[in-house]
């Protein structure tokens, strides 16, 4: 006999003292469950359980996380009803099937044409071999459906209708740091400087206006604050599109990327699945020092950190727009500054049959630079025309200026390739100038080796005239000034990059030539690298020649060749120590030597330190170190080191707090969409995969990098919290709009739980399971195995247990049990 039965026909089952049952989605409301202590050994079999025997599910609606095989879908409401059997069924529409990614009209093409027709799984899919599975619990329905009846979509992409706008709520992330270096000797000096980028979000019901901007100052120019973008959005979900009004910048697939103060609609790539998305620039270099690198585009500071001495490689970084090159600037702690540029711009992508990509944009160029603020306007449109071809088009213009372009995507077996074609006219008082520029780009991945090849090529003919050359020119016209600015006349750019086999580690190579009219003077930056790994040992080898721009504006070149070491001493925990050396030679001369030491002292790395040392060409000796604390709060950085000739100081702060009707929540890391997670009295509890973060006094904790658009998980670990906190479920999914507050509750109960073993008289003994109650009645715990008492917290003196012909008196003080 199982050990529960049910009055009429399902089987269930009990997990004790959880309550959770799993039944199937025809039962009938009658239903009830009983647990049957007939499999209970001894005495224990008389005992009355019935506080366990619990009744089937009712009829009505239910909202509950809809899986469809074992993929969530969403949360919807769901009803239940009676058939003609009188069994409860749930009901299901064509527009709710489509919802869940499943195709009506594969399923049943009679039913599919009756949109408003509701029917049961079963009516839907006559073959049997559909099956739906209800949690009662946990309110999750499980589909299980054949592959055949299901579109094609990825796992975590869910329909754009269960898209979760967030509640009202401002988002201020930060990231603040300052600066310091005094160069010693004859020419004493010392530069100070700070900086505090922001970038601030403010939802509710899906609308959201951002700010991004900093406040930079330095001890020679003074300070100033910059606003690189302040923008209202509002999604338009059924278009896969995003409103903009207020300060933002244009596309950059087709033209030169310009700020603008006005309006757009444009699809947003991000709505789509994730073989759409565009890359995003990493960031690599060589500190040799403690270094200050600041990262500008079109002019605007858009990152700014300190790093140790050593190779850096930054991926945190928020361009302005969605194109045009990045100017990484390096001041090292001795005074000199290096400068390269990394190319930023997405390449134009073959679009699926019959998908389209468009943007109209209306407004005034808001460009800090230019005197004049001429009326823009810019459109472009895509279209994939079939598996092979994709066409585009676009056009540009301002007062005095217009552009115009058409291209086409292919792709073949040789790889995908863009060509594409702009023609510009630009009037210069009584000189109209024309001209045209072709563009190539070509990337393709080898399958049998894996090696991944990207080149982009273009010339522009002397007349030809960009955006922003066509605002240069206009500006300097207007100002009565010559006209010096540079006009790109041809470029190129390519990368190779190849892993090896698991012994032979990888390597990579990448160059970029420009040539500008009007100027003999090339550009030209390469670089070459190779990686390896010997069990713990990692080492690599790379050399870099790139113009390198001095503070007076005059360009050299500057050959750089670097040989690094990293060893990584074995931990018990997950924390990590590691050894590293570096070696840098400077144009054909040995620049520096290096040697580290860093670890981490627990193991989430919320507190990393380290020291190094280091030889310059000419004797120069440096020390340093370095270190970072992550709390639930905030994020503190800091390096020091000093030489013979000069000594540094920085210190670094990052985060975000969150504003919203429960208070004020902080969070270490910085992110534009978040889930503001509460647990009542979780306290001291985190979040899965963010370390350092822990919920606070108030119950709530925030949960960074969500992925807008897509399925993200939600999961508390509830090691840390209260003792006696149980939660009811410890996992959650949510599909955020961009940029938004997320809410996410999870339900705890507060039990402070004592286990006693009452002094009972003679042979008397107390029933197994059953329910103990205090002076007022209240269910305060459960009788367990071996006369065991599971007792709540409770005022009460004395609890009492329920006999068939009396009841027992459990005095809490002294632990003394009488029955009667």
């Amino acid at each position: 006999m199982g050990l529960c039965k049910r009055i009429l026909t399902i089987p269930c089952f009990v997990i004790f003292h959880g309550s959770l049952f799993s039944v199937g989605l025809h039962a009938e409301d009658r239903s009830r469950y009983e647990f049957d202590n007939a499999i209970l050994m001894g005495n224990a079999s008389l005992n009355d359980l019935q506080s366990f025997n619990a009744a089937g599910l009712l009829p009505g609606t239910y909202i509950v996380d809809i899986y469809i095989n074992d993929s969530w879908r969403g949360r919807r409401e769901l009803s239940f009803k009676k058939d003609n059997h009188g069994e409860l069924v749930s009901c299901y529409s064509e527009a709710f099937l489509t919802g869940m990614g499943i195709n009506p009209g594969k399923m049943n093409q009679t039913l599919a044409h009756q949109p408003k027709e509701c029917q049961r799984l079963a009516d839907w899919d006559t073959s049997g071999k559909t099956t739906e599975k209800l949690n009662t619990s946990q309110l999750e329905l499980h589909i299980t459906v054949p592959q055949a009846y299901l579109d094609n979509i990825e796992t975590n992409y869910i329909q754009p209708e269960l898209w979760q706008p967030g509640v009202p709520a401002i988002n201020f992330g930060y990231n603040a740091d300052y600066y310091s270096t005094q160069q010693r000797g004859s020419n004493r000096s010392s530069t100070d400087s700070a900086w505090l980028g922001m970038d601030i979000r403010s939802s509710a019901g899906g609308w959201l206006i951002e700010h991004f901007g900093s406040q930079n100052w330095d001890s020679k120019m003074g300070s100033h604050y910059t606003n690189n973008r302040t923008t209202l959005k509002r999604p338009i979900t059924s278009w896969k599109s995003m409103f903009s009004a207020g300060k933002f910048y244009t596309d950059s697939q087709m033209f030169d990327s310009i700020a603008i103060l006005g309006m757009g609609l444009a699809s947003e790539d991000l709505m789509r699945p994730d073989s759409t998305l565009n890359w995003a620039p990493i960031i690599r270099g060589v500190a040799e020092t403690n270094a200050r690198i600041t990262v500008t585009q079109d002019g605007q500071t858009i990152h700014q950190s300190s790093v140790p001495a050593g190779p850096f490689s930054i991926e945190s970084v928020l361009p302005a727009n969605t194109g045009g090159e990045l100017l990484v600037t390096i001041q090292e702690s001795d005074g000199r500054i290096r400068r390269f540029t990394v190319p930023y711009s997405s390449v134009p992508q073959l679009l699926k049959p019959g998908v389209s990509r468009y943007g109209i944009t209306l407004g005034t160029v808001n460009e800090d630079n230019y005197d004049k603020d001429p009326f823009a306007a810019q459109a472009y449109w895509q279209y994939g025309l079939n598996n092979y071809l994709t066409l585009y088009t676009g056009a540009s213009g301002f007062e005095r200026y217009q552009s115009a372009l058409i291209g086409s995507g292919l792709n073949s077996q040789l790889g995908a390739f863009a060509l594409d074609v702009t023609q510009s006219r630009l009037n210069l008082e009584d000189d109209r100038q024309q001209g045209q520029q072709y563009r190539l780009t070509w990337n393709r991945t080898l399958p049998w080796s894996e090696t991944s090849l990207w080149l982009e090529a273009k010339y522009s003919s002397h007349h030809f005239y960009g955006q922003r050359d066509a605002l240069d020119a206009l500006d300097t016209q207007a100002s009565v000034n010559q006209y010096l600015s540079l006009r790109e006349k041809q470029s190129f750019s390519a990368s190779i990059n190849q892993p090896l086999s698991d012994t032979w580690g990888s390597f990579y190579l990448s160059g970029s030539l420009k040539k500008f009219w009007d100027q003999q003077d090339n550009y030209r930056q390469y670089a070459v690298g190779y990686t390896n790994a010997w069990g713990n040992l990692t080492w690599s080898i790379s050399a870099q020649r790139f113009w390198n721009e001095d503070q007076q504006g005059s360009v050299t070149k500057d050959d750089q060749i670097m040989l690094s070491f990293s060893y990584f001493l074995p931990r018990n925990n997950a924390g990590f120590t590691q050894i590293s050396s570096d070696s840098y030679s400077n144009n054909g001369k040995a620049s520096n030597t290096r040697l580290g030491f860093t670890t981490s002292s627990d193991e989430e790395n919320n507190i990393v330190w380290g020291v190094n040392t280091g030889y310059a060409r000419g004797g120069d000796v440096e020390w340093g170190t370095n270190g970072m604390i992550r709390t639930p709060y905030t994020s503190l950085s800091g390096t020091w080191s000093q030489s013979n000739s000069w000594h540094q100081v920085s210190g670094g702060m990052s985060g975000m707090l969150v504003g919203h009707s429960g208070g004020i929540t902080f969070s270490p890391e910085r992110s534009d969409t978040v889930a503001l997670v509460h647990a009542p009295d979780a306290h001291g509890a985190h979040l899965d995969g963010v370390p350092g973060t822990r919920f606070d006094k108030n119950g709530y904790a925030i949960l960074p990098w969500l992925r807008p658009w897509r399925v993200n998980d939600v999961t508390i670990d509830p090691k840390g919290s209260t003792e006696g906190l149980n939660f009811t479920k410890t996992q959650a999914k949510i599909a955020p709009y961009e940029g938004n507050v997320i809410p996410v509750t999870f339900e705890t109960i507060l039990r402070k739980q004592n286990i006693i073993y009452p002094r009972l008289q003679g042979q008397q003994k107390m029933p197994f399971g059953a329910i103990i109650r205090d002076k007022a009645n209240n269910h305060v715990g459960y009788v367990g195995q071996g006369g065991a008492l599971y007792i709540d917290e409770t005022t009460s003196p004395e609890v009492f247990v329920s006999l068939e012909t009396g009841k027992c008196t459990i005095v809490l003080k002294n632990q003394e049990a009488t029955c009667q």
